[in-house]
């Protein structure tokens, strides 16, 4: 007749329906095999993009979907010893939590009300304050000048290799463990053989 056979209707949420039955008498739409991909996309879309990694910044909100509990109704960010309040707006099901000029630490956060556990957040310090530059040759001389740190210097292999062998050289105990066992093992069959 010319109608949709899946319609998507949206709202407070997702909303998806049939225009007929899915029995076999009415459609062979769940013998198809469409059925499974639609299904599957249908339960991909009805997926939550709620991310809950944020990254600590000057200025930096985060939205939240929680269940609506009410206007008045004060959310915590709570770990093993801390409790913060930080300001909040609860905008339909969408808590919107403003970190402007907190002293907060990065770290995973539980959202709680009334110490009822409603989220959890992970707050995370900006890459930019993760300089991984290296340093260069004469820099590490100079960081380590008149300490007891032996530099090696890995231009030549072939020195480096007999420097670092002649080093590093391990101590070989399988010899004289071996030369132990035997003894005790001398021991113990003259022990059996005259104090029997």
């Amino acid at each position: 007749n010319g109608d949709y056979f899946l319609t998507k209707y949206i709202a407070n949420g997702s909303f998806y329906l049939f225009s007929g039955s899915l029995s076999e008498k009415n459609s062979n739409f769940k013998l198809h095999s469409l059925f499974v991909p639609v299904m599957y996309r249908i339960a991909l879309q009805s997926k939550s993009d709620n991310s809950m990694l944020y990254t600590k910044k000057s200025n930096n909100d985060f939205s939240i979907k929680v269940d609506s509990l009410g206007q008045n109704a004060i959310y915590h960010l709570t770990k093993s010893d801390v409790d913060i309040i930080p300001s909040q707006r609860l905008i339909g099901s969408n808590l919107i939590v403003e970190m402007n000029d907190l002293e907060i630490e990065s770290s995973n956060y539980q959202l709680e009300i009334d110490q009822n556990k409603v989220g959890a957040i992970a707050i995370n310090y900006n890459k930019s304050e993760s300089v991984l530059n290296q340093l260069e040759n004469e820099e590490i001389l100079e960081y380590f000048a008149g300490g007891k740190t032996d530099l090696l210097n890995i231009e030549n292999t072939e020195e480096n290799n007999s420097q670092i062998l002649s080093d590093f050289q391990p101590t070989l105990l399988w010899k004289w463990a071996l030369l132990i066992s035997i003894l005790f093992v001398l021991i113990e069959i003259l022990l059996i053989r005259f104090l029997r």
